[in-house]
């Protein structure tokens, strides 16, 4: 992991680094979305996709960012080098093809990538003041309340700019939107939609099923569903599993699933 990570510019990303993980992300996007319709009538949330953003990242517009930065000349040049006069050839059945340089990509799977493609994406941010961008790796979270000083249009459009300028691909397909809004509101206005991006009552966002209403009904019904067909204790108890065997046999698969990113979704909900 790169130190500049901690840089106050990385704030609203939450992969790839120690203080950085889904359930922070997911408890950052819940609370805005739980706040803010006390004050407006609705929070649209736009998911927004890119096309193979990993392997799509352009190496001398990352080398620019990277300049940018205070680092050291010899971590600076070893990133220059790592990434310098690569080549890739692919292999069907016994036929080898000739090799073909590489200027994309941050080389999935190596150690540093990770914190590369935090460092391409650092740039991207709301317009408005008012609206919010959260980030996990490139999942990418557009939160746009109702009163606003630069609208979803606009916002939407400074990410394609973004993009164009970046080199990345927005798929419109699959981003999606969601309107959040109060269970009783004493007027309900839906925003305008928005041009090639299908608006949905719910949608699964970094593992987690939020709703219109942000009731967890839906979430808890999809973990409880996976959880059953996980669900072989019975049979393990069967075959003479020990106790403790079966407690871990629950806790990894079960607990674990039940429990994930608990923080950002248990406290709506209802008694039920």
């Amino acid at each position: 992991m790169l130190p500049i990570l901690d840089d106050p510019r990385f704030f609203d990303q939450y992969a790839y680094k120690i203080t950085g993980s889904t359930t922070r992300a997911l408890v950052h996007i819940t609370c805005k979305v739980s706040l803010l319709p006390e004050s407006n009538e609705f929070v649209l949330c736009i998911l927004v996709d890119f096309s193979k953003a990993f392997d799509t990242v352009d190496h001398s517009q990352l080398i620019g960012k990277l300049r940018q930065f205070n680092l050291p000349v010899c971590v600076l040049e070893w990133i220059v080098c790592f990434l310098t006069d690569r080549s890739q050839c692919t292999k069907l059945g016994s036929v080898l093809s000739a090799c073909q340089p590489i200027n994309r990509s941050i080389v999935q799977g190596s150690g540093i990538g990770p914190s590369l493609f935090s460092v391409y994406t650092y740039d991207l941010k709301a317009a408005g003041k008012y609206n919010s961008l959260i980030k996990f790796a490139d999942d990418c979270t557009l939160l746009v309340p109702g009163d606003t000083d630069v609208s979803a249009e606009d916002e939407l459009s400074n990410i394609l700019a973004w993009s164009g300028v970046n080199k990345l691909a927005l798929n419109l397909l699959k981003s999606k939107a969601i309107v959040f809004y109060r269970t009783h509101p004493p007027k309900y206005c839906l925003p305008p939609p928005l041009l090639g991006i299908e608006c949905v009552s719910s949608v699964k966002l970094l593992g987690v099923h939020l709703t219109e209403s942000l009731s967890m009904d839906e979430h808890l019904r999809q973990t409880i569903f996976v959880c059953n067909k996980r669900h072989m204790l019975c049979q393990l108890k069967r075959q003479g599993l020990p106790l403790n065997c079966l407690d871990l046999a629950f806790h990894s698969p079960i607990m674990s699933k039940l429990l994930y990113a608990s923080p950002s979704w248990s406290g709506c909900l209802n008694a039920e």
